[in-house]
C-alpha cells in the first residue's frame, strides 16, 4: 500500500466522520487531527518498535543456532571482533569444515604455477572476510566480556550502561521540568503527563518529583563511583593478566597506546621526510662498498639449486610462539583463528608457499601497516623523541618471520665474530669479555686506543639501493632476495594515534596520508634486525685490514697482528673492533690508527646512509697523542661511557659509577614491582627473573670477592628491606623461610650471593664451551683457580680436563654442566637455609621432618596482606593470637554471655573453638564449593554459584553427581551425609572433605576413614583404635547398588598444608574424574588449597577484628573507672 502524507491523513478523518450526504455524524468518536511531525513521529515509532522485535527474536534464537546459521547472521554484523577462549563445548570441528568448504577455492588458489597481485589481493580481501566471520561465530560460543589481554570487563559494561541510563533519565526529567514552564499548552501539558507518569513509577518510594531527582542524583553518584571501582579493578587486572602471559618489569606498567597530543598532518610531514629517498654521500671517487663487493665475488658463489625448500615444522614453529591476540594490521585478522582453525592455517600455509616458490608477489596489501608512535624522552610535542612501531597484516608477520630463519642458516657463516647480535651462540657475555680482555692490554705499556661510536638514526637511514647490493653479494639466494626487493617496494604505513586534522567545515576528518619507506627499515619486521646486522658485514671486513690484537696472547703486552683480512688465516683471537647492532666500539694500538679506523666507519657510514652522531660517540687516547679529523668532532672520555649497558672507563668497568646507577635501578624497580596490584608469587617472580638477571648482569664478569661481598650483602637487605616497607612479608620473619624455595614453605625469593656465584660458574662453563674461546685457555688460568675456589664453596668438586669441566666426576655438554651447576647450588642454599630455619621454631621442624607441602605456594597466587597475616600466623608470631610477650592471651568468643577462655593460638581459634563454628562451616562450604567446580568443569558442566551449588546433577542417563545430599538408602547410619557422591554406571566414588590443623592431618583422614568404611552406626568424634567392623555407609551403598564404592578422605591443614599420604588420596580422588597427574598437581589442587588458606585468614581477620573491639571496650572502662 502506498504511504499517505498527512494531508490525506487529514482528508480521510474528516470523511469518516460524514454521511453520504456530507452530514456529520455525531455520535460517531472521531479521530484526532495528526500533525506532520506527530504522523512521522508515529511511523518511526512503528518501525523501531518492529527492528526491536525483530532484534529481539534474534538475540533469544542466537544460542539455538548451529554453526552454519550463526555464519549467515553474523556475514550481515560489521562489528568489531572480540577476544575468545577456546571452550570445551565449542563446535570447533563443525565450524572448521563450514570454513574448509568456504575456503576451499580460495586456497586452491595458491596452487596456481602464477598468481597476479590482483588476483592475490582479491583473494586475500575475500578469505578475510570470511576468516572475520569465522572469528565472531567462535566468539558467540563464548560469552564472557573480555578484553584482548584477556581481562573480564563484563562488570565495567553492565554498570557503565546502567549509569548512562540514569543520566538520560535524569536529563530527561530536567528537560520536562523546563516544558513546564512553557506558555505553549501542548508541551506543558504532555511534560506533567511525563512527570505524573513518573511520580506513579516510584510511588510507595518517593512522594513527589523533586525526591525523584534526589534519589535519581544519589544514584548517579553511586554508579559514578561503582564505575572508577571497576575500572580500577580491571586496571589492575589488567597488568596482572598481562605479567602472567609475559613476565616482564613492562608488564607492570600500563601502556595502553596513547593519542599524541601532535597534529597528525605533522607528524606525517615529519616521517615523510625522515623516510624519502636521499642520495647517500659519497666522499671519496673510489667506494669502499665495492672492494668488500669485489672481494666477495672471488669468495662467494650461489648455488641455485642451495635454496631449501618450504619446511612445514618451521612455519609450525613461526606459528606457535606468535602471539595470538597481539594487535591485527589493515585487514582486522588476529593471529588466533590460525591456531584454532586448521582450514585457515591451510590457507596460510599454502600462501605463504605460494610466495616463497615465487609464484606469487607480497602486495602492497601485505605488508602496510599501522604505526604507533611512543614517547621516547625529550620534548613531548617534538616527533622526533617518538619511536614509531608498525603493526603488519598476522599473516605477513608469520611470513616474515619464516623468510628470517631461512635467511639467517644461509648467511650465519658470514656473519663476522665481531657481531655480538643476531648470531647463534653469541651473547652481550662474550662481547663483554673480549671488551675486557682488550682493556687490559697494553702497547709498550699505554693504554689502548678506544672509540665508541653511535649512528643517528641508524634504523630509519638505511639506503635499500646499497643494502640490496650487501644482500646479492653475501651468498643468498636471488629468490630471497626478489622477496625482499619486492617487499621495500611495498613498505608504507599510515599514523593512528595523532591528533585528528580535519576538513575545512570541521567535521569530516582529514583522511590519513599513506607514508612509503623509501630508506630506512621496516620497524615492526621480523627480518629487519637481519638486514641491518647484513649492512654492517662489510664494514667488519675493512676494520679488519687494520692492525689486529691477538687475545690467544696471554701476555698483558699486546700481541699486534697486522696481516690482511685472509681467509686462509686463522683470525679466530684477533680483534680490533666490536658491534653489536649499531654500536660500534673500535680499539687500536695509536691515536693515528684509530683515526683512520674511524674514518673508514665514517665514509662507508655514509655510502649506506648512515651518520655518526657526535653528541653521543667518545673517544680516549693516550697523552701526547694527538686526536685528528673524525675523531676531533668526537668529546673525549673524561668520566665514563655506557656500552653494553655497563659504564666503562677506558681501562676497565667503572665499579664506582655501576654501583650507583645499580643501586638507582634496584630501588626504582623494587617500588614498581611491590606497589603494583600483582600477587605476592608474581612480585617474587619478578624481582627473580627481572631485577636479578639486572644485578647479574653488571657484576657477573667480575673476580673481586671484595666487591661480591659488598653487593650482594648490599642489594639481599634492600630487597628484604623493601619487602617488609611495603607489606609484603613481616619484618620478624625469618630470612630462612624467605629463600626456601616454594616446595618447603617458603617464598623462593634467590639469594645475590648464591645468583652471583651460580652465574659465575655457569658463564666460565660457557667460555670452556664457546668457539670464541677455545683457544684462551692461558689468558683464563686465573680466573680458572677462582671458578675451583667458588664450586668448592659449595661442595662441588670441578676440574678441567682437556679444557672442558668436569663437575663431580662428570664430563658433559655445556647445557648440561651448566644445568648440573644449578642443582648442587640449589641443593647446597637449600639445606643451609633449611638447617637455619628449624633451629629454633616448632612449625619447621614440623614441617621439615613430615615433609609437608603447601601446593598454592608454588604460584603464591595470594595478595600480600593476606600472605603477611597467614605467614605471620603459620610461625606462631601473629601479634593478636597468644603471642610471645602474652602467653596468657584468651580467646574472646562466646555464646549466650559464656566466655570461651581458652588460649587463642591459631590451633584453637582455625579448629577446635566451639564458638567459631559458623566461620569454620563458612571454610568448608566455601572449599566444597571450589570442588565442585573444579568437578563441575571436567565433567563439561556450567559452574554453579555459591548460594545454590548443594544438589544433584544428572550428567546423563547413568552418571550423577551428589554434593551435601543425603544417601540413596534407608538404613539408620549416624554418618550418611558425605560431601560428595558421583555415581557413573559401573562405580561410584565418594569423597569427604575435612579442614583440619596440620598436626592432625593423620587423625582426621583415619576418622573419616572409619566414620564411612568401618562403623557407620557411631558417633565417632576423634578415631578409634580396634574399632569394632559394622554397618557403615560404604557397604550398604555398594550392596544395594550393586556396583564398587570408592572412599576418599579430602584432607587439608587451614592454611593449605598437605602431608604425602593426603596428598595421595586427592591425587587419586581427582583422578577417578580423568583429570591428569600435571592437571591435578599444578592448577586444582592449588585452587582448592589456596581456597581454604584464605578462608582461614577471612576467619582470623574476623576474630582479630573482634578482639581488637573487645580490648578497646576494656581500655575504654578501664579509663572511665580511673576517671
Amino acid at each position: 500500500m502506498k504511504n499517505t502524507t498527512p494531508e490525506d491523513q487529514i482528508k480521510r478523518s474528516r470523511m469518516e466522520s460524514m454521511n453520504k450526504n456530507g452530514e456529520v455524524i455525531s455520535d460517531v468518536k472521531k479521530k484526532p487531527i495528526l500533525s506532520y511531525a506527530e504522523v512521522a513521529k508515529k511511523r518511526e515509532n512503528i518501525k523501531h518498535r518492529d527492528s526491536k522485535e525483530d532484534s529481539q527474536e534474534m538475540r533469544k534464537s542466537i544460542k539455538e543456532m548451529n554453526p552454519k546459521e550463526r555464519y549467515d547472521y553474523f556475514s550481515k554484523d560489521r562489528g568489531k571482533i572480540f577476544r575468545f577462549d577456546v571452550k570445551p563445548w565449542m563446535p570447533t570441528f563443525e565450524i572448521d569444515l563450514l570454513i574448509e568448504k568456504k575456503l576451499r577455492p580460495l586456497t586452491q588458489v595458491w596452487s596456481k604455477t602464477k598468481i597476479t597481485d590482483i588476483e592475490s589481493k582479491k583473494t586475500w580481501r575475500q578469505a578475510s572476510k570470511i576468516m572475520i566471520i569465522a572469528t565472531k561465530v567462535l566468539k558467540s560460543y563464548d560469552t564472557r566480556k573480555v578484553d584482548y589481554d584477556g581481562t573480564s570487563v563484563e562488570d565495567v559494561i553492565k554498570v557503565s550502561a546502567a549509569l548512562r541510563r540514569t543520566e538520560r533519565f535524569d536529563q530527561r526529567i530536567q528537560k520536562m521540568l523546563e516544558q513546564t514552564k512553557s506558555p505553549q499548552k501542548n508541551i506543558k501539558n504532555h511534560a506533567q503527563a511525563y512527570l505524573r507518569k513518573v511520580e506513579k513509577k516510584f510511588k510507595g518510594k518517593v512522594k513527589t518529583i523533586e525526591q525523584v531527582r534526589f534519589f535519581t542524583k544519589s544514584k548517579i553518584s553511586t554508579l559514578k563511583k561503582r564505575v572508577a571501582y571497576l575500572n580500577e579493578k580491571k586496571r589492575r587486572d589488567r597488568i596482572r593478566m598481562r605479567f602472567r602471559s609475559k613476565p616482564s618489569l613492562k608488564s607492570l606498567v600500563d601502556t595502553t597506546p596513547l593519542d599524541i597530543e601532535i597534529d597528525k598532518s605533522e607528524i606525517e610531514k615529519y616521517l615523510i621526510d625522515l623516510f624519502s629517498k636521499k642520495d647517500c654521500e659519497v666522499p671519496e671517487p673510489e667506494s669502499l662498498l665495492n672492494k668488500w663487493v669485489e672481494y666477495s665475488k672471488n669468495t662467494t658463489s650461489i648455488d641455485e639449486d642451495s635454496k631449501p625448500n618450504f619446511n612445514e615444522e618451521i612455519f609450525n614453529e613461526c606459528l606457535k610462539w606468535s602471539r595470538s591476540w597481539k594487535a591485527p594490521g589493515t585487514n582486522k585478522l588476529y593471529m588466533k583463528i590460525f591456531k584454532v582453525l586448521n582450514s585457515c592455517k591451510i590457507f596460510l600455509m599454502e600462501w605463504i608457499k605460494a610466495v616463497y616458490e615465487r609464484r606469487c608477489n607480497l602486495t602492497d596489501e601485505d605488508t602496510r601497516g599501522r604505526a604507533f608512535g611512543i614517547f621516547k624522552k625529550g620534548n613531548i610535542d617534538d616527533p622526533k623523541n617518538y619511536l614509531f612501531i608498525n603493526v603488519t597484516n598476522s599473516h605477513y608477520k608469520i611470513f616474515m618471520k619464516y623468510l628470517n630463519s631461512v635467511i639467517v642458516d644461509q648467511i650465519e657463516h658470514r656473519i663476522p665474530k665481531e657481531q655480538i647480535a643476531n648470531k647463534k651462540g653469541r651473547s652481550c657475555l662474550d662481547g663483554i669479555i673480549i671488551n675486557r680482555l682488550i682493556q687490559k692490554k697494553t702497547v709498550h705499556g699505554q693504554q689502548i686506543a678506544q672509540t665508541w661510536l653511535d649512528m643517528q638514526k641508524a634504523y630509519d637511514s638505511l639506503d635499500h639501493k646499497k643494502l640490496l647490493i650487501v644482500l646479492e653479494n653475501l651468498g643468498i639466494h636471488r629468490d630471497f632476495i626478489e622477496i625482499i626487493k619486492k617487499a621495500m617496494r611495498c613498505w608504507k604505513f599510515t599514523v593512528i594515534n595523532g591528533k585528528e586534522t580535519y576538513m575545512n567545515n570541521e567535521k569530516k576528518k582529514k583522511k590519513p596520508t599513506v607514508i612509503h619507506v623509501n630508506r630506512g627499515i621496516y620497524q615492526g619486521d621480523s627480518l629487519s634486525p637481519t638486514l641491518f646486522v647484513c649492512s654492517l658485514i662489510p664494514l667488519s671486513w675493512m676494520l679488519n685490514q687494520q692492525p689486529r690484537i691477538n687475545l690467544e696472547d696471554p701476555n698483558t703486552e699486546a700481541n699486534v697482528v697486522t696481516t690482511m683480512n685472509d681467509d686462509e688465516v686463522e683470525d679466530e683471537g684477533l680483534y680490533n673492533h666490536l658491534l653489536f647492532m649499531d654500536d660500534i666500539k673500535l680499539f687500536s694500538i695509536n691515536a693515528k690508527c684509530l683515526n683512520e679506523m674511524t674514518k673508514i666507519c665514517e665514509k662507508y657510514g655514509l655510502e649506506i646512509g648512515l651518520k655518526i652522531n657526535p653528541l653521543k660517540s667518545s673517544y680516549s687516547i693516550n697523552q701526547g697523542e694527538q686526536a685528528e679529523e673524525p675523531l676531533i668532532n668526537f668529546e673525549e672520555l673524561s668520566t665514563v661511557y655506557k656500552y653494553l649497558g655497563i659504564y666503562e672507563n677506558h681501562k676497565t668497568a667503572d665499579e664506582k659509577a655501576n654501583l650507583q646507577e645499580l643501586y638507582k635501578v634496584v630501588d626504582e624497580k623494587l617500588k614498581l614491582i611491590l606497589e603494583s596490584p600483582i600477587t605476592v608469587g608474581n612480585m617474587i617472580d619478578a624481582i627473580n627473573t627481572c631485577l636479578m638477571p639486572k644485578i647479574l648482569y653488571v657484576f657477573s664478569h667480575e673476580r673481586s670477592e671484595l666487591i661480591k661481598r659488598k653487593i650482594y650483602l648490599d642489594m639481599d637487605l634492600r630487597i628484604r628491606k623493601a619487602l617488609n616497607t611495603y607489606g609484603v612479608k613481616f619484618q620478624n620473619l625469618s630470612n630462612a623461610r624467605i629463600y626456601l624455595p616454594r616446595s618447603r614453605f617458603g617464598l623462593g625469593l634467590k639469594s645475590t650471593e648464591t645468583e652471583i656465584d651460580k652465574i659465575q660458574l655457569k658463564n666460565f662453563i660457557h667460555i670452556k664451551y664457546s668457539e670464541v674461546f677455545r683457544k684462551m685457555n692461558e689468558t683464563f688460568k686465573m680466573m680458572e683457580n677462582d671458578i675451583i675456589i667458588i664450586a668448592s664453596k659449595y661442595n662441588i668438586n670441578m676440574s678441567f680436563e682437556e679444557g672442558l669441566p668436569c663437575i663431580n666426576g662428570t664430563i658433559g655438554s655445556e647445557k648440561e654442566a651448566k644445568k648440573k651447576i644449578s642443582e648442587l647450588v640449589d641443593n647446597f642454599a637449600y639445606k643451609r637455609w633449611a638447617e637455619h630455619y628449624t633451629r629454633k621454631k616448632e612449625f619447621p621442624k614440623f614441617v621439615i621432618n613430615n615433609k609437608l607441602i603447601c601446593p598454592w605456594l608454588r604460584t603464591l597466587n595470594i595478595e600480600p596482606r593476606k600472605f603477611k597475616t597467614i605467614t605471620m600466623t603459620q610461625d606462631d608470631m601473629h601479634p593478636m593470637l597468644n603471642p610471645i610477650f602474652d602467653k596468657e592471651s584468651k580467646c574472646v568468643l562466646e555464646t549466650n554471655s559464656v566466655k570461651c577462655n581458652h588460649y587463642d593460638n591459631i590451633r584453637h581459634v582455625g579448629s577446635y573453638c566451639e564458638h567459631s563454628v559458623s566461620w569454620r562451616r563458612r571454610r568448608h562450604d566455601n572449599v566444597l564449593h571450589t570442588i565442585t567446580n573444579v568437578l563441575l568443569r571436567k565433567l563439561k558442566q556450567k559452574m554453579v554459584d555459591l548460594n545454590n551449588y548443594k544438589k544433584c546433577y544428572k550428567i546423563d542417563d547413568n552418571t550423577e553427581l551428589r554434593i551435601d545430599q543425603l544417601n540413596y538408602t534407608s538404613e539408620s547410619l549416624v554418618h550418611n551425609k558425605p560431601d560428595i557422591i558421583y555415581e557413573t554406571k559401573d562405580k561410584i566414588i565418594i569423597g569427604e572433605l575435612a579442614i583440619s590443623h596440620y598436626r592432625n592431618l593423620e587423625e582426621s583422614a583415619k576418622l573419616k576413614i572409619q566414620r564411612y568404611t568401618v562403623n557407620g552406626t557411631l558417633q565417632l568424634n576423634a578415631p578409634v583404635e580396634n574399632l569394632e567392623y559394622s554397618t557403615n555407609f560404604t557397604a550398604v551403598l555398594a550392596k544395594q547398588k550393586g556396583k564398587p564404592v570408592s572412599f576418599y578422605p579430602l584432607i587439608c591443614g587451614p592454611f593449605g598444608e598437605l602431608d604425602g599420604p593426603r596428598l595421595d588420596h586427592w591425587v587419586a580422588f581427582l583422578d577417578e574424574f580423568n583429570i591428569s597427574e600435571k592437571e591435578t598437581i599444578k592448577p586444582v589442587i592449588e585452587r582448592i588449597t589456596r581456597k581454604a588458606a584464605i578462608e582461614t585468614e577471612y576467619i582470623l581477620f574476623q576474630y582479630i577484628k573482634l578482639k581488637e573491639k573487645k580490648l578497646k571496650e576494656n581500655n575504654d572502662e578501664q579509663n572511665d573507672m580511673e576517671l
